[in-house]
């Protein structure tokens, strides 16, 4: 197995591919943007969210997905309960909504995903955190993850292109 870690060009959405002899996985993990934000606006509305895109680019690859939230540095368990698209985690002053676009079996104190992807196959998850008395964020489909994702780089790419002033060998 090899693993390979960079950046999406010009931003801070982190992608890692895992390459074994049965097939190649790409991980894309970033937190999220609010919509359209741009250059010095990147940071403001915040959807204090999570967004990871699983895609298998070759052959097929076994992913086992957990979510394991941890409250109050781990002295809290957690309340976990499905939901629609997901589940929802609240320990403390804090709810977290996970998002997915797979199947998941709560467990004791998260939620698991085993699953097997082919080439182009994609599992989508984004985790949304909030306190416990204000409204719980809306579920996020496959499809607005990707779009959230693809926004998310966009708009570091923006911030990036606003502070690049180096014009040497290694920009």
């Amino acid at each position: 197995l090899r693993v390979e870690r960079r950046y999406l060009d010009g931003s801070l959405v982190l992608r890692t591919t895992f390459r074994a002899a049965h097939g190649t996985l790409e991980l894309d993990d970033a937190l999220a943007m609010a919509p359209g934000a741009r250059e010095h606006d990147i940071g403001a509305r915040s959807p204090h969210a999570i967004l990871r895109i699983a895609r298998c680019t070759r052959g097929s690859v076994d992913l086992e997905e957990e979510f394991a939230p941890r409250f109050e540095y781990g002295l809290t368990t957690p309340l976990v309960a499905v939901a629609n698209q997901g589940v929802i985690a609240t320990g403390g002053p804090t709810t977290l909504r996970l998002s997915s676009s797979v199947g998941l079996e709560v467990t004791a104190t998260g939620a698991t995903a085993r699953i097997t992807l082919t080439a182009d196959d994609t599992a989508a998850f984004a985790v949304h955190g909030v306190s416990t008395w204000e409204p719980m964020p809306t579920p996020w489909t496959a499809a607005g993850i990707r779009e959230r994702l693809e926004d998310t780089a966009e708009a570091w790419r923006s911030w990036s292109a606003a502070h690049q002033r180096y014009n040497g060998p290694y920009r």
